[in-house]
């Protein structure tokens, strides 16, 4: 437990210094202008304007966190309703980010999406071919990675059309 608690600390931290380092300096000097404490720069400019990065660190994170309890249900019971029941939240967790009007269901939702991403992404799925697949494994995993691969390529720039033609909301809904 300590350990996941270590290793799930890390993300959320670079990730933070990162929103933070990576707010424009005119912005924080106009909060400043204005007479903001250094404080009140931090929670009402710094940490807003960069909470979609320190959510992606919340994120990694869990899904790292939940990384052990995954491979236990691997090894005990198999990919296929590990994996379906991760679809299934992933597509919840898209629709409930398409409803999301507060700071808290930001967090929620990114906290869902990191378990989803445990229970669907690279790791599962390569754990399952290491077992699936006693000859030919190196070709098995090969597939999986340029497939995944592939739809990196395709879904970056579908995804920017579609929150282009419907705005973010709606192709969070259409990605469901």
């Amino acid at each position: 437990t300590v350990a996941l608690v270590v290793l799930a600390v890390p993300p959320i931290l670079t990730n933070a210094y990162f929103a933070i380092d990576g707010v424009d300096s005119d912005v924080v000097d106009a909060a400043r202008g204005m007479g903001m404490t250094e404080r009140q720069v931090l929670l009402q400019v710094e940490l807003r304007l960069g909470l979609p990065l320190v959510l992606a660190g919340v994120r990694i994170a869990v899904s790292g966190a939940a990384g052990v309890p995954v491979g236990r249900w691997l090894q005990r019971h198999g990919p296929r309703a590990l994996m379906t029941s991760g679809t299934a939240l992933t597509v919840m967790a898209l629709l409930g980010w398409s409803l999301v009007r507060s700071v808290r269901g930001f967090f929620a939702i990114f906290v869902v999406a990191g378990l989803a991403m445990a229970m669907t992404l690279y790791e599962p799925a390569l754990a399952t071919t290491a077992v699936w697949f006693t000859t030919n494994r190196a070709r098995a995993v090969l597939v999986i990675t340029m497939i995944a691969g592939l739809a990196s390529v395709v879904f970056a720039p579908a995804t920017a059309w579609l929150v282009e033609s419907q705005g973010w909301r709606g192709a969070l809904v259409t990605l469901a």
